[in-house]
């Protein structure tokens, strides 16, 4: 079970880290 999940959360949680990334770096002056 724990594998099922981790497999569902990984890619959204890497998503969600790239989207912060991309946020961080197009932010305006």
């Amino acid at each position: 079970m724990e594998g099922k999940l981790d497999m569902l959360i990984q890619p959204i949680v890497q998503e969600y880290q790239a989207d912060q990334l991309a946020a961080l770096s197009a932010e305006p002056e």
